[in-house]
């Protein structure tokens, strides 16, 4: 996989659209990422991982954490990574949207899209988070921890790597070869083991609780239980039949004795039940003789019927006719008032010609009225409409008054409060600048005073601590070449130091050291004169660094006197500080400022007074020629009033006319409707003396035939109540109602059956009981309760035995289930036990799984390793695992060097500073080989190294150059991330990342 292309935005600390273009580095396959420290130099590797998996290089932080917090809301964070892989382009994007909902809280929306090249068309692979990192490792062949470790090499972790003790060293490596999922198989083996082990003993809980519960001690116990719990149950189970067979005789006795009991009881009982009947005998027969004479009045109440309605029918029709009657004197008296009434209306017609003349004239009259009255009603109108205007004349002339006043006072004021305002503000506004001015660049004086004395004496102290870092220096370097030249006096003793037995010699080849050189009086070792070294190197990059740093320190002091200097030069001629002056003017220019506005708004205000005065005076002069025009008409309109007022009759008012019409009308009407009323009246009550009359002679023929229907029903009667041989009185006396009837005969009729029914049972009885005791009940019942108790006993022994029996079976049924479970579980923890033994290092190698495996990797990161040491050390250096005894994972795990000038293995604290660098950078491409082995084979053609440039000197640098150039060689891109100042000098393509305000920048030079 080879870069292409970056895009961030909102991400890190790149707030806008940030372009990282690999592309315009040409064919430089060696380039620098620099910048100052948080920058975001590893933040375009982040861009990498998160537009790829959505996580960060090494770290799992997710999308939403990178998000730069200074962004705008509206700007979505956003990483878009292009690369080559395989010959084809493709192009992972992922973004977080920011939105606003309506309640105001934010909601962020995380996408990610990827896509492949087509020509010159990007063609969409698959969307979402998820689908996009699972498509990221499918075509990488990496997981994301595979990604971090291959694409960033981190030089100074594989330093401490080589360096550390044993037990660091495992703790590094399961940090690099993340091999905690190892250590997870021996936890789960061992805590299988212990579950195993607990279940166990739970099972043989529950087993010893079985058998305590049955009632035994062993297997053997409970079987033998069993066989005798069945031979009790057979000889229970007989002596139950045979108490059952013996319960059920006595039972059949105890039933037949009882049934013969209960017919005697029975017997006595309907004997005294017939004796009761026959004491209501009297009763029924006085029930019996009431229902006949009952029977004979209903056999006589049709004719009683007929003769009550006949005599209704009789008193009905005296009523009617005594009314007719009434009706017929009450339509005499009407038609004789009538009749009288009727004399006035010859007088009544002559009232109505006389009236119908009078209307006729006044009629004649209403047009010339009419006339009158509208020119009367016109010139009111007209007289009141002429005070109005007059009115409104007089109210304008006072308005105009008023305007005339307010225009003068406000032309006065305008005038007065522009020149005091407007025609001075350009003086005033002069004065003050010059003023402000010269106040300004005193401040800027005194400011710049004081940061000259800052500097001043920020180098006075650089000066201090230099000086005190010189001397150091020099004591640091004294004491380094007097330890050098003792070490090299006695290079014997350093050399036999380092020999062991079946080692050769490097000065003789020998494998047996008999005599080591002793150590003299004052000697030092290799490892006491790399720390001299190490201490004098620190103190001289230190002085070097406070030498640059204090030159630009001075450089600082120096520009800040030059800026004192030009301050100062500034100020001459400048007029002398007026703090009152400066208030004053500031106040005028405040107050002119506002004014202006106000000066706007009181001449608009002055413009529409004028203009209203205008309108006011055009006004009144309409509102005078309108008065004099309805003076001349309320004049002539008063004129035609007199004249038509002389043409009416003397005794006529006209305004009144119509109304004494309408009332000469409602009169003729009256007096017409009056004659038609009593003519109407005088009709209808002849009309009705004649109904009445006619009325009374047909209700007298029929009071006759009432009064003979009447007489011939009553006879009909009194001789049905001869034949039924009962008197009037009776057969008119009340019946009970239907619902009473109705019960005496029920009580009749069943008393009858009743009696009848008790005869024949009680004769049956007797006839049935007739040669048959009373059985002795007593002895009977006594038998039967004996029977049942022995039944019920012999029942529940055998149900307790049964009982035994199923809980014995239930218990050996169990008891094989949980023996053969526990014997499963057993060699279950057998099998465990073995394992988490072996994996937890109690086997012969005393190894344990997590430390086989970090041996197995680390054999396979150093073999890779050895290939790039080998190349960058020119075949001198190669790295060789030792598999020296220990304690579980502590063994097997150390790296020693294999130096071919001296044809034998070194401690790897022995190298030189440029040495250790060499060999953990090869360590560092030897891991990242076999994950990308492990992980399918997929090249990166492009390799970022991280961390380890900061300490080294010029000579290890160069020795690193070097090496980066060997690299370079094999076709792979190699980014340097590093702010080291040095490193620019010796690479020219460089990727620089620059700090600013509104975020970092990214600037590409080749």
């Amino acid at each position: 996989m080879r870069p292409i292309k970056v895009t961030m935005q909102a991400f890190g600390p790149y707030i806008n659209k940030t372009v990282c273009d690999f592309t315009l580095l040409s064919d430089n396959s060696l380039f620098l990422i620099t910048g100052s420290t948080g920058s975001g130099k590893t933040t375009i590797l982040d861009a990498m991982s998160f537009a790829l998996y959505g996580y960060a290089t090494g770290l799992m932080r997710t999308f939403k954490d990178m998000r730069n917090t200074a962004a705008p809301e509206n700007l979505d964070t956003y990483t878009e990574f292009i690369f080559d892989l395989a010959g084809k382009t493709y192009k992972f994007i992922r973004s977080v949207e920011i939105r606003k909902k309506r309640s105001g809280e934010r909601e962020e929306k995380e996408d990610a899209e990827c896509y492949v090249k087509s020509g010159d068309e990007w063609e969409l692979i698959d969307t979402g988070n998820k689908k996009v990192s699972q498509r990221a490792a499918e075509l990488l062949g990496f997981t994301h921890s595979q990604f971090s470790q291959v694409i960033v090499l981190p030089q100074g972790e594989f330093r401490k790597l080589l360096l550390a003790s044993s037990k660091e060293k495992a703790d590094i490596l399961q940090t690099l070869f993340a091999t905690g999922r190892w250590q997870l198989i021996i936890d789960a083996a061992v805590q299988k083991s212990r579950e195993l082990k607990a279940e166990y003993d739970e099972l043989s809980g529950r087993l010893s609780a079985l058998l305590d519960s049955a009632g035994a001690s062993s297997e053997e116990e409970l079987n033998e239980l069993s066989s005798s719990a069945k031979e009790k149950l057979s000889l229970y189970l007989a002596e139950s039949e045979r108490c059952s067979a013996e319960a059920e005789q006595a039972r059949i006795k105890y039933e037949q004795a009882k049934n013969t009991a209960d017919k005697f009881e029975l017997l006595k009982s309907l004997n005294e039940q017939f004796l009761k009947l026959k004491e209501q005998s009297d009763e029924i027969d006085n029930l019996r003789e009431k229902l006949k004479l009952y029977d004979k009045i209903l056999a006589v109440r049709p004719f009683l019927a007929a003769y009550k309605a006949a005599d209704d029918t009789v008193k009905s029709t005296n009523q009617r006719l005594y009314e007719s009657r009434q009706r017929a004197d009450t339509a005499k008296k009407a038609y004789e008032t009538n009749a009288e009434r009727a004399k006035s209306l010859d007088e009544m017609k002559e009232q109505s010609k006389a009236l119908d003349l009078e209307i006729e004239r006044l009629k004649s009259l209403l047009p010339a009225a009419a006339e009158y009255n509208n020119t009367l009603k016109s010139a009111e109108t007209e007289s009141k409409a002429l005070a109005l205007l007059n009115a409104h004349k007089a109210k304008l002339n006072e308005e105009i008054v008023q305007l005339d006043i307010r225009i003068r006072k406000n032309q006065e004021y305008i005038e007065s409060s522009y020149k005091k305002y407007i025609e001075n503000y350009p003086a005033y506004l002069k004065e003050f600048s010059m003023l402000k001015e010269a106040a300004d660049k005193r401040r800027e004086l005194q400011s710049a005073e004081e940061k000259l004395q800052s500097a001043k004496k920020t180098c006075s102290d650089a000066e201090t601590k230099l000086s005190n870092v010189r001397q150091d220096l020099s004591l640091s370097e004294e004491r380094y070449k007097q330890a050098e030249k003792l070490f090299l006096e006695n290079a014997a003793y350093s050399l036999a130091a380092s020999l062991t037995e079946g080692t050769p010699c490097p000065v003789c080849g020998s494998v047996h050291h008999p005599a080591h050189a002793k150590a003299p009086a004052g000697a030092v070792n290799k490892r006491r004169l790399d720390e001299l070294k190490s201490e004098a190197d620190n103190l001289r990059e230190k002085y070097n660094c406070l030498s640059a740093e204090l030159a630009g320190l001075h450089a600082e002091c120096k520009s800040a006197e030059e800026n004192y200097r030009k301050i100062s030069d500034a100020l001459n001629g400048v007029p002398a500080e007026n703090s009152i002056r400066l208030s004053e003017l500031e106040k005028l220019i405040e107050e002119s400022d506002s004014y202006k506005e106000v000066y706007k708004r009181q001449s608009a205000a002055l413009e529409k007074l004028r203009s209203n005065y205008s309108e006011k005076r055009t006004e009144l002069d309409e509102i005078s020629a309108q008065c004099s025009e309805k003076a001349s008409l309320v004049s002539a309109l008063n004129a035609k009033c007199s004249e038509l007022k002389r043409r009416l009759p003397q005794d006529i008012n006209a305004a009144g006319m119509e109304e004494r019409i309408k009332l000469l009308q409602h009169k003729l009407e009256k007096i017409t409707s009056e004659a038609l009323h009593i003519q109407r009246a005088l009709d209808e009550s002849i009309e009705a003396l004649h109904k009445s009359n006619a009325e009374c002679n047909t209700l007298s023929k029929s009071l006759e035939e009432s009064e003979k229907a009447l007489s011939d029903a009553y006879n009909q009667f009194t001789q049905k109540c001869i034949q039924s041989n009962i008197g009037e009185d009776i057969a008119a006396s009340p019946l009970p109602p239907d619902d009473k009837m109705s019960e005496l005969k029920g009580r009749v009729e069943a008393y009858t059956n009743d009696t009848a029914l008790l005869s024949c049972r009680i004769d049956d009885l007797k006839a049935e009981l007739k040669d048959v005791s009373y059985p002795d009940m007593a002895a009977a019942e006594e038998e039967l309760s004996d029977k049942k108790a022995k039944e019920s006993e012999a029942a529940q022994q055998l149900g307790s035995m049964r009982q035994r029996l199923e809980n014995i079976e239930a218990a050996r049924a169990k008891l094989a289930e949980l023996i053969s479970e526990n014997e499963k579980i057993a060699a279950k923890i057998d099998r465990y036990t073995r394992i988490s033994d072996m994996l937890m290092g109690r086997n012969l190698h005393r190894t344990t799984l997590q430390g086989f495996v970090l041996g197995l990797m680390l054999d396979e990161v150093v073999l890779a390793a050895c290939r790039y040491l080998g190349k960058l050390s020119r075949g001198r250096f190669a790295l060789v695992r030792v598999d020296t005894e220990g304690g579980k994972a502590q063994h097997g795990l150390d790296i020693e060097v294999m130096d071919a000038y001296l044809g034998s293995q070194r401690k790897i604290y022995t190298l030189s500073g440029g040495e250790l660098f060499l060999a953990s950078l090869s360590l560092a491409f030897g891991l990242a080989e076999v994950v990308q082995n492990y992980s399918g084979g997929t090249r990166f053609d492009s390799i970022f190294i991280d961390e380890g440039f900061g300490s080294l000197d010029a000579s290890t640098l160069n020795l690193a150059m070097d090496a980066f150039d060997e690299i370079r060689r094999d076709g792979r891109m190699v980014g340097i991330i590093s702010h080291v100042e040095e490193l620019k000098e010796r690479i020219s393509a460089r990727v620089e990342v620059i700090s600013s305000s509104d975020g970092s920048h990214i600037k590409i030079i080749n």
